[in-house]
């Protein structure tokens, strides 16, 4: 299932990020600022999901972050909620713990990113 390609994708699309930016004007700050606050929260659910076997959490709130993500350009860490999503579904709990690790280091990334964004 894992199949790798994440890392191709961009951390944070800056067509989609600069084309939000022009068409929300004021929201675009509280839309980022929103999905920064949410952020480590839903990180914390997909990981309760898998640390107790609830694989219903792990696959619904890894489904709600993908969507989000998508929508703000937050590529990469979409595709990796779309895997565990998919992984999460089928009840392939043995395929998580690498997509959880790489979730991890990409949520961070995805945060300093969107930061930047906010400061610029």
């Amino acid at each position: 299932m894992h199949d790798g390609n994440t890392a191709s994708l961009p951390i944070l699309d800056e067509t989609i990020v600069g084309e939000l930016r022009e068409l929300m004007e004021e929201e675009f700050t509280d839309l980022m600022e929103t999905y920064l606050r949410d952020l480590p929260t839903q990180l914390a659910r997909i990981h309760d999901g898998y640390t107790t076997g609830d694989t219903e959490l792990l696959w619904r709130t890894a489904h709600t972050l993908k969507a989000a993500s998508g929508s703000i350009g937050a590529l990469r860490i979409s595709e990796l909620c779309r895997q565990l999503e998919m992984v999460g579904r089928e009840s392939s709990m043995h395929l998580v713990a690498p997509l959880l690790d790489e979730l991890r280091v990409v949520g961070g990334q995805t945060e300093a990113a969107l930061k930047a964004q906010l400061a610029g």
